[in-house]
C-alpha cells in the first residue's frame, strides 16, 4: 500500500498517480465521448437556428460554439443539452479514473479498466446526479427569492412582511451564495467521493457540503496546487508532442518529399 500523508505533500502524488495508461486511456474516451456529443448537439443546436451548415463549418469546423449567435430557446436547449451530456462524460470518467487510482494507492495494481467499467456502471449515478442536485437546490432558492420579490410589491402588507422576515430572507440568500460555492466545487469532489467511498447520492452531497464547510483552504489551496501543475505538465507534453511532430516530419520527410509537405500543409 502506498504511503499518504493526508496534506499537502499528496498533492504531488497527482503527476505520478495521473500518468498511468488505464488512467489516460478511460479519461481519453471520456473527453472524446463527451466532445462528439457536444460537437454534434451544438451543431444541431446552430442549425435549428436557421444558420446554414456550410456557413457554420467554415467558420467553427471541428469546434462549435454558439457564443455570440442569437438562437430561438430550442437552440439553446439542445445546446444545454449537449453540455450536460459532455459534463455527464467528464464526471462518470473522473469517478473511474478515481477509482483506479484509490486501488493503486492500496496496492492493487491489477485493478483493470474492465473492473473499473464494472464499478462505473454501478455507482455513475452519484457522480453524475449529486452536482445536479445541488444546482437544483440554488435554482429552487433563487426562484423562491423572485416569489418573495413579487409578494414584497403587495401595498403595505407585502412591504411590511417583507421588512419583518427580512432576516430569513438575508439568511436564506447567504445559504443560497454557499450553495453556488459547494456546487462548483462538488463538480470536483462528486466523483472523488464515488471513486473512493462509493457513497449514493444523498451522501456524495452530505459529504460535498461538509467538506466545503469544514476544511475551505485546503479546497483553496490544493486546487492552486493542482491548477500549477497540470499547467506545467500541459507544457511539458505538449513540447514532447511538438518535438514528436517535428522528428516524424523530418524522418518521413526524407523519401516523401513535397508529397509531405502536402501531407502537412492541411
Amino acid at each position: 500500500m502506498s504511503k499518504v500523508y493526508f496534506d499537502v505533500r499528496d498533492v504531488a502524488k497527482a503527476l505520478r498517480l495521473g500518468f498511468s495508461g488505464k488512467k489516460m486511456a478511460l479519461g481519453f474516451v471520456g473527453v472524446v465521448v463527451g466532445y462528439i456529443g457536444y460537437a454534434i448537439l451544438t451543431y444541431l443546436a446552430l442549425l435549428a437556428g436557421g444558420y446554414p451548415f456550410g456557413e457554420l463549418w467554415a467558420k467553427y469546423r471541428f469546434y462549435p460554439c454558439v457564443a455570440g449567435t442569437s438562437l430561438p430557446w430550442y437552440s439553446w436547449v439542445i445546446y444545454g443539452i449537449g453540455v450536460a451530456f459532455c459534463v455527464l462524460m467528464l464526471l462518470t470518467t473522473a469517478a473511474g479514473i478515481i477509482k483506479i487510482a484509490y486501488q493503486q494507492l492500496k496496492g492493487d495494481e491489477f485493478y483493470s479498466l474492465g473492473d473499473a467499467k464494472k464499478f462505473l456502471r454501478k455507482n455513475w449515478k452519484a457522480a453524475v446526479v449529486s452536482p445536479w442536485i445541488i444546482l437544483a437546490v440554488f435554482a429552487f432558492l433563487i426562484v423562491v427569492g423572485i416569489i418573495i420579490g413579487l409578494l414584497g410589491r403587495i401595498p403595505y402588507v407585502g412591504e411590511l412582511g417583507f421588512s419583518l422576515g427580512l432576516p430569513v430572507v438575508f439568511g436564506g440568500s447567504l445559504f443560497a451564495v454557499f450553495t453556488a460555492v459547494v456546487f462548483g466545487f462538488s463538480l470536483m469532489l462528486s466523483p472523488a467521493v464515488v471513486g473512493t467511498a462509493e457513497e449514493d447520492t444523498l451522501e456524495t452531497i452530505v459529504q460535498s457540503f461538509s467538506t466545503v464547510w469544514n476544511q475551505p483552504w485546503r479546497l483553496v489551496l490544493y486546487e492552486v496546487l493542482l491548477g500549477i501543475y497540470v499547467v506545467l505538465t500541459t507544457a511539458l507534453l505538449g513540447a514532447f508532442t511538438i518535438a514528436a511532430l517535428w522528428l516524424v516530419h523530418w524522418i518521413c520527410g526524407l523519401l516523401m518529399g513535397d508529397s509531405m509537405v502536402k501531407l502537412t500543409s492541411v
